[in-house]
């Protein structure tokens, strides 16, 4: 049990630093003509809310799957996005707390974690109202659901895939994840 509870938090954790599904436009709640200008995005932005939901890890061993659903929420923020001009890029710097909670075989448990990345360190561009960052090959588009000169808020669906193949384990991460962001 307790080696599944650190697969499962070390699986979640590596979702910090990657994301990828696209969220459906329609739950923008920020006007389709009011696009957002890549200058008001420019500079240094405190991490001041981080919520995980509706999360699910399943784990595929052979023909056998079991899935534990989880939800975690962000504290002691202590850390800075900075979206830099030239070039592009938007890093992490600083840290935050993280508090998992988890139902396993019917059970709560919660655990509790530093993490040192909201976002993983890339390239990006914005496209009206969806931030888009850019790994190599990879583009991850986020939606900006609201937005001001002092207040950013991100959400984002998320699937990642993880597969251990010493072992042919594989682990699917799933939920939404909004972060906010304030000047």
């Amino acid at each position: 049990m307790k080696k599944l509870n650190l697969i499962l938090l070390l699986a979640i954790t590596s979702f910090f630093i990657s994301c990828e599904k696209e969220n459906d436009a329609a739950e923008n709640n920020v006007e389709k003509n009011n696009a957002i200008e890549e200058t008001s995005l420019k500079g240094d932005w405190q991490l001041t809310g981080y919520i995980q939901e509706d999360g699910k890890n399943t784990t595929l061993v052979g023909n056998q799957s079991s899935t534990i659903n989880f939800s975690s929420v962000g504290k002691d923020y202590d850390m800075t996005i900075t979206f830099s001009e030239d070039p592009k890029t938007v890093t992490s710097n600083g840290q935050y707390g993280v508090v998992l909670t988890s139902t396993v075989f019917g059970e709560i448990q919660t655990q509790e974690s530093i993490a040192f990345s909201a976002l993983k360190a890339s390239e990006w561009r914005i496209d009206n109202n969806t931030l888009i960052f850019i790994n190599g090959d990879e583009e991850t588009e986020v939606l900006i659901s609201e937005f001001s000169d002092s207040k950013m808020v991100i959400t984002f669906d998320f699937e990642e895939i993880l597969s251990d193949e010493s072992s042919d384990v594989q682990f699917i991460n799933s939920g939404t994840v909004t972060i906010t962001l304030e000047k």
